[in-house]
């Protein structure tokens, strides 16, 4: 399948790779990793939080 929006291909992404480490960030002098099932728990999170104070509108493609 091809993928057509970028949040298409995180998806993707995210299926092939899960739990592999996707970035690493360094706090407090140590470095954590974060998975892509992490990464994509966050987008998530996110966008939940952007459309309940109505800053991201979610609405049909214009493809459909």
């Amino acid at each position: 399948m091809t993928e057509n929006t970028l949040c298409e291909m995180h998806r993707s992404a995210v299926a092939a790779l899960g739990a592999r480490t996707a970035m690493r960030y360094k706090r407090d002098g140590l470095w954590w990793d974060m998975s892509w099932d992490e990464i994509r728990t966050s987008a998530d999170r996110a966008a939940y939080g952007l459309i309940q104070l109505c800053l991201l509108y979610t609405s049909p493609s214009p493809r459909d």
